[in-house]
């Protein structure tokens, strides 16, 4: 063996969830892993895999302001990966030859579900910031572990995953809407309510009333970027996006309808649903309303070319995800314009308030942080600055249409996970043929990715442990 590569996976859990929710696709990714690599001793090359479930702001804790959440995934990030995982490995030393000749490349992956995925993207930013230790200071915590470790080659980013997370906040749009359904705007009045009240202070920072917390961890103000009142704003300042964009492989999924937590927009970071234009045009993209199901409708990011064709190869098909992916119907679609999306919007809304000069459309969107505007199917105001800067980076997105019973809807936003294995609900038949299709997703996108950027796309391949 002359190389090992070691993939460390950490999740990142939801809003009142713990360190047991994402137990499922932790688990599957593990399976599936070491299925496909488990291979002969004398390659040159080994694979394994280490996973961590984020436990530091566990059930009330997830109600703290975001700035508090960050420091806190931080301090027990910290912990975890020099006194567990890196020892874990020294003491391993043994059974890699003592790593004499050997290069060792640590991968990273984050996912995080909901606020896990708001977490996730400030953990990283104060991982790559610069990192004092006995008053000596390092370019970033992952420099230091190299130059106190130096067994370990090198570290390297791999996979950013954000499942439903609200990137753009949970600010919904009024309820007094004229000819609006009764159960839309009941649900508006519902997760309005539970968001600015039940929630605490990390609902305040998601609704855009940061002024009325009583305590937060103010950002540190940089030379080239003033400091916002709104947390979501600061957590998407250039130093921000672009410790994100050091990962080559950033993916956010959503559901186009029926998630009553975190609506399709925010969680794609865009102003624009397709959903409207689907449910009346293209309705065999759809799920069935008939029916209880889940499939991916569309995806958009994933490059051109040889590495687009590697992800239609490893996750985009009948064979790797069957009964989920449809080769008829499933869409890859251009990647957004975020631009012209918001140009359509602040248009629509000069329209709405009679002002005559809407066609004079502001260039410098990131300024308009008060601004707020609404999205094509009403669902929730977000402000203009905030859906520029989240933007300043690409993503590869991945819409999903899942269908429950009308009971069962609030359960939309958690099923991508599965239920925990103490879990006091109990899934039924329909729910688990659901799970059965979206845990394996997750799983199979997070080990695509870690071929590719791993560079082994030429030896190993998800393909090889379908079942003929």
């Amino acid at each position: 063996m002359k190389k090992l590569n070691i993939y460390f996976c950490y999740f990142v859990h939801c809003l009142g969830g713990n360190n047991k929710q994402f137990v499922n696709i932790a688990e599957k990714t593990e399976e599936l892993f070491t299925n496909l690599f488990n291979c002969n001793e004398e390659n040159e090359t080994k694979n394994i895999i280490s996973w961590y479930c984020n436990e530091a702001n566990s059930g009330f804790r997830s109600s703290s302001a975001l700035e508090i959440m960050y420091d806190n995934a931080f301090k027990e990030f910290i912990e975890y990966f020099e006194e567990k995982f890196v020892k874990n490995l020294k003491n391993d030393e043994e059974k890699y030859n003592k790593f004499e000749g050997v290069e060792c490349n640590v991968y990273l992956s984050f996912i995080g579900h909901s606020i896990g995925g708001n977490v996730s993207r400030g953990l990283i930013s104060k991982l790559y910031s610069p990192f004092t230790n006995n008053s000596q200071t390092f370019e970033n915590y992952f420099d230091f572990i190299i130059k106190k470790y130096p067994f370990i080659s090198n570290i390297l980013p791999c996979s950013y995953i954000a499942i439903s997370s609200p990137h753009l906040g949970s600010l919904v749009t009024s309820t007094k809407e004229p000819n609006s359904k009764f159960s839309k705007n009941a649900e508006k009045f519902v997760v309005k309510n539970f968001t600015n009240i039940v929630v605490g202070d990390v609902g305040k920072n998601l609704t855009f009333k940061d002024e009325k917390l009583k305590k937060t961890i103010p950002i540190k103000e940089t030379s080239e970027e003033q400091l916002s009142k709104y947390a979501l704003i600061n957590n998407c300042s250039k130093k921000a996006m672009a410790d994100l964009g050091r990962f080559p492989n950033r993916t956010l999924t959503a559901h186009l309808r029926n998630d009553v937590q975190v609506k399709y927009c925010s969680a794609m970071g865009c102003i624009e649903t397709p959903y409207p234009h689907l449910y009346k045009h293209e309705k065999e993209r759809l799920v069935n309303d008939k029916i209880n199901d889940v499939r991916i409708v569309m995806y958009s990011g994933f490059g051109e070319g040889s590495e687009l064709d590697f992800y239609k190869k490893e996750i985009f098909n009948e064979k790797v995800s069957p009964k989920f992916y449809y080769d008829n119907t499933t869409k890859y679609i251009p990647d957004i314009d975020i631009d012209e999306q918001i140009k359509n919007a602040l248009i629509m809304k000069n329209i709405q308030q009679n002002n005559k000069e809407f066609l004079n459309i502001p260039n410098n969107y990131e300024e308009l942080e008060d601004v707020f505007v609404t999205d094509n199917d009403g669902q929730q105001d977000i402000p203009v600055a905030l859906i520029k800067k989240f933007n300043q980076i690409s993503f590869r997105r991945v819409s999903f249409d899942l269908l429950v019973p009308f009971h069962w809807k609030l359960y939309t936003h958690g099923l991508d996970l599965g239920f925990p294995p103490d879990s006091f609900i109990k899934p039924n038949a329909y729910m688990r043929c659901i799970i059965k299709k979206i845990v394996p997703f997750y799983a199979n996108l997070l080990i695509a990715d870690f071929i590719k950027t791993s560079e082994q796309s030429n030896t190993y391949s998800l393909n090889n442990l379908i079942k003929n």
